[in-house]
């Protein structure tokens, strides 16, 4: 009996516990999303301000 109830709460513990850490992770992906999503843009205009500056340079 109390053999059985340790199982259970064992049990419960371990699908709360992969709940939680599914949660965690798929905001934590969401927001990799999210900061890649904002590193490519700067990285695109970055690449377009150094186009810029050299054609700048070249027809002054």
């Amino acid at each position: 009996m109390i053999c059985s109830g340790i199982v259970i709460v064992f049990t419960i513990g371990v699908i709360v516990g992969i709940y939680t850490s599914s949660k965690n992770i798929e905001k934590l992906a969401n927001e990799n999303i999210v900061k890649e999503r904002t590193i490519q843009q700067q990285k695109e205009r970055i690449r377009e301000l150094q186009e810029f500056k050299q054609l700048k340079e070249i027809y002054g």
